[in-house]
């Protein structure tokens, strides 16, 4: 009887010890407490892993078992793991991956979307930190803005490259690509309609405008009328 208790005891100081390492995890990555387990879990911890906590323990876990700790790094930054348009830096505010563990949280954690689940996205305007630095996008507009149907996307590239256009709700859920295709240096005038993906007018309101040329983006709000 002994005996099995103490086989009890172990096990459940074993599972405790590996419950408490977990909790740690979303301290790991910049504004990791804004979805706190979700942040890698499908629904709380001890869930499935979402795609983002897929990548994680596939390589960026050191140790990779339940004491593991994150590896927040440009690389993981720079995967868009959930498919939704933006990296996962982007996603938490550190596009670049260069927040480190004890540094304050980049940006508003508010702001930040779910780099695991396709529906949440960064709902406030950020330029990207590696697009600030180079400027490979610039001067992007949207002109009118209000758009009442139809509108000119304004900008410049300063490195040739493939474009990719996305359009957002505020709240982060995709409604379009808007534009797709290789472009060279230069300034850019591109036509942009009020609809969605079938044509249908899209609803009045404020809309997030994601322009991606490799690891530089830039956020543009407009609103429609």
């Amino acid at each position: 009887m002994k005996y099995l208790v103490l086989i009890f005891l172990v096990s459940f100081a074993f599972s405790n010890s590996n419950l408490n390492a977990r909790e740690f995890r979303p301290m790991q990555v910049p504004n990791g407490s804004r979805f706190d387990c979700n942040t890698c879990h499908t629904a709380g911890g001890g869930t499935a892993l979402n795609p983002f906590g897929i990548d994680v323990f596939n390589t960026f876990l050191s140790p990779k078992n339940a004491t593991g700790n994150v590896n927040w790094v440009s690389e993981l930054a720079s995967i868009d793991s959930d498919g939704d348009g933006f990296t996962n830096g982007q996603e938490l505010l550190d596009p670049n991956g260069e927040w480190v563990i004890g540094n304050p949280n980049p940006g508003n954690p508010a702001d930040a979307g779910n780099p695991g689940f396709a529906n949440s996205t960064p709902s406030s305007v950020h330029d990207n930190v590696f697009n600030r630095k180079q400027q490979i996008i610039s001067n992007l507009s949207v002109v009118p803005n209000p758009v009442i149907f139809s509108s000119n996307i304004e900008f410049e590239l300063n490195q040739a490259g493939e474009i990719n256009i996305e359009l957002f709700t505020a709240n982060g859920a995709h409604v379009s690509k808007v534009y797709t295709g290789w472009k060279s240096e230069g300034k850019y005038l591109l036509d942009f309609k009020s609809v969605d993906s079938q044509n249908n007018k899209l609803a009045k309101g404020v809309y997030l405008l994601n322009v991606r040329l490799g690891d530089a983006s830039v956020i543009y709000k407009l609103i429609i009328e």
